[in-house]
């Protein structure tokens, strides 16, 4: 399920969603026959989502869709950040890690149709934090979120920079 606070829209001039990691294979989906079944729930979802957020969201909002980055397993070998990050692999442990790049993709191409619209945007954080499998917050059961402070708070001073640009 998907919760989505609507009713709090209208409240904030700069948004940020993400969804990607909450989406595994379930029966809410259908029938849980494939990952492809699973992504087209996903797109399906994330349209209906994205056509609200058309609808209801005001010109001087401006609405990020955060990327996701993957975690890493066994996460405790990491000990600084990697110039060459290993991706998910599909092992046992790493959920759906695999699928968060065409979770990713999907938003983009959501976005792609709608790119003279200056509400909407990429908050793209993926590529510099997949880089971090030395920075989560519990080594080897918890290799998807990472530590504060961490990358979270660069990802703070993107956004910071994102909305300066707006302003300036």
């Amino acid at each position: 399920m998907i919760l989505f606070r609507v009713h709090a829209l209208s409240e904030f001039d700069y948004i940020i969603i993400n969804t990607g990691p909450h989406w595994h294979p379930n029966l809410h989906w259908g029938p849980n026959q494939s990952e492809l079944e699973l992504l087209t729930a996903f797109k399906g979802a994330m349209s209906a989502v994205f056509d609200y957020l058309k609808r209801h969201t005001k010109q001087h909002q401006r609405v990020w869709i955060r990327t996701t980055p993957y975690g890493h397993a066994t996460c405790s070998q990491f000990k600084e950040p990697q110039q060459n990050p290993i991706a998910p692999s599909r092992q046992p442990g790493e959920y759906e890690w695999h699928l968060f790049q065409k979770f990713d993709l999907i938003w983009k191409e959501l976005l792609l149709h709608e790119q003279d619209d200056s509400r909407f945007g990429v908050f793209d954080i993926s590529v510099m934090s997949n880089q971090r499998g030395d920075a989560h917050s519990k080594p080897n059961r918890d290799c998807l979120h990472t530590c504060i402070p961490g990358p979270v708070d660069d990802w703070n001073r993107l956004l910071y920079s994102e909305i300066m640009k707006e302003i300036i």
